[in-house]
Parts: structure tokens; C-alpha cells; sequence
């Protein structure tokens, strides 16, 4: 019963940010910087967001379940799992959806995979990058010491699944995270701890955490890949061709 306990906690875990994460990224432009805005910038200086913010194409497979390629500039992202492959525009949810590589036309299918593909995203984009939405709207920022360390706390006061969720940041001596302890009302226990770890430079020059520890699990975020157009994907033509009059 504790291992089930447990992992039913972890797939929680994986599943909580579908709001947060929709928001987009953050910076601490023309805002009066208190203490810990001013420690939340220098994180996201080591995480390198000003390149990530200029990053226009990213790829990445979440935990071996889903991958995505991600057209930043145009909003549109593709997600894949199991038989399915959606062509998606974050902006408004609209999109195309594929089974089997079959154009899906049945509209309630369609909207339940739109949809499906939408929580994915905003989700595993989160794990991708939570560092770059430490200013994201509804958020506010203040500092934590425990015993002789600081700590950043970050509370998402409006919106999201569940207002009022905590996650409180360590931090190396460069300002790199490498964990964060989540308290949030969809989790039993209070503090849960994830770690931030196995970071890769993208060749854009954005910093990423490949690996989340949690107790005996780890969620791994492999394949990531940076480029300036769908042909460093490999991909001959743009694969969000059929979505452009959308």
C-alpha cells in the first residue's frame, strides 16, 4: 500500500502544472525589484533565459511517454504519444489531430485529443523550463532561510488548478537551481522535494534540467534539441503546414 500510495502521489506530481505552465515566459522587466526578484533574476540569468527566450525551435520527450517540437515564434507545437499526433496552436487550442497517422474528423474525438494534447503540453513544458516563469503573472516572490541557507519562495496567488501552491527553490553557488519542495493542495505530503539536475546547454545556449528526482523515481526529460527552423529537426517541409489558415 505505501508503494502504491506512493507512486499515485508522483502521478499527481507529474500532472499539477497544466495551468501554471500555459503562462508565458517570464521576465522582471520595468517591475521595482525587491530581494527576492532580484534573486529570482540572477537564477534565471544562470539558467541563460534571455537565449531562451530567443531559443525559436525546441524538441524534447517527456519521461518516454510524449515528444513535442515546438515552434515558439508561430505558437504551434506538435505532440506525439502512443498512436496519436496533434498539430496544435497554443494560442487558441485549435488544431489537427491524427490517429495512425489518419486525419481524425469525427469532432468530439478531435476536441478530446485537442484538448489531451493542450494538458500535455502545458504540463510537460513546465518540467522543460520551470525557471523561465518565476514572473509569470499571478506569482509572487519572497525569501526563505533555512538554518543558514536562502531559499526562493515562489506562491502562485491567481489562477492555475490550485491557487496557493508553494514551491521553494535551492540554489547553487552560481545561482543554478537544483531542487525544488512543492507544497500543494493535490499532494499529500507538504514539501514534497524534486530535484533539478543533469543540466545540457542547448545549442541556442539556454540552460535545461534533464533529470527529477523524487525519492526512488526519476522523471527524465531526454532528446532536447534546439534549432532555428523545422530542418535542424530533420523535417523536410513544415510540419505545421496544415494548421496555418487556422
Amino acid at each position: 500500500m505505501k508503494g502504491l500510495k506512493y507512486f499515485s502521489t508522483l502521478a499527481i506530481i507529474f500532472s499539477i502544472f497544466i495551468s501554471w505552465s500555459c503562462t508565458s515566459n517570464s521576465t522582471a522587466d520595468n517591475i521595482a525589484l525587491t530581494p527576492a526578484d532580484s534573486l529570482a533574476v540572477k537564477i534565471q540569468e544562470a539558467i541563460h533565459y534571455d537565449d531562451w527566450v530567443a531559443t525559436p525551435w525546441v524538441s524534447w520527450t517527456f519521461g518516454d511517454r510524449r515528444t513535442f517540437l515546438l515552434d515558439k515564434n508561430r505558437n504551434f507545437v506538435e505532440v506525439v504519444w502512443d498512436n496519436n499526433t496533434v498539430l496544435l496552436n497554443i494560442a487558441n487550442k485549435d488544431g489537427m489531430a491524427m490517429q495512425d497517422k489518419v486525419e481524425v474528423k469525427e469532432d468530439s474525438l478531435k476536441m478530446s485529443m485537442l484538448e489531451q494534447a493542450w494538458s500535455f503540453y502545458c504540463n510537460d513544458e513546465f518540467w522543460l523550463n520551470a525557471p523561465a516563469k518565476l514572473f509569470a503573472d499571478g506569482t509572487e516572490r519572497s525569501l526563505v532561510q533555512d538554518q543558514d541557507t536562502t531559499k526562493l519562495k515562489v506562491v502562485y496567488n491567481t489562477g492555475g488548478v490550485t491557487p496557493g501552491d508553494i514551491y521553494v527553490w535551492s540554489f547553487d553557488e552560481n545561482y543554478l537551481p537544483t531542487a525544488y519542495e512543492m507544497t500543494v493542495s493535490v499532494i499529500p505530503q507538504p514539501g514534497f522535494r524534486s530535484s533539478w539536475e543533469g543540466w545540457q546547454t542547448l545549442a541556442s545556449g539556454a540552460l535545461i534540467s534533464t533529470e527529477h528526482k523524487m525519492g526512488e523515481r526519476t522523471l527524465r526529460i531526454s532528446n532536447v534539441q534546439s534549432g532555428n527552423s523545422y530542418k535542424d529537426f530533420d523535417r523536410s517541409a513544415d510540419p505545421f503546414e496544415a494548421i496555418l489558415n487556422q
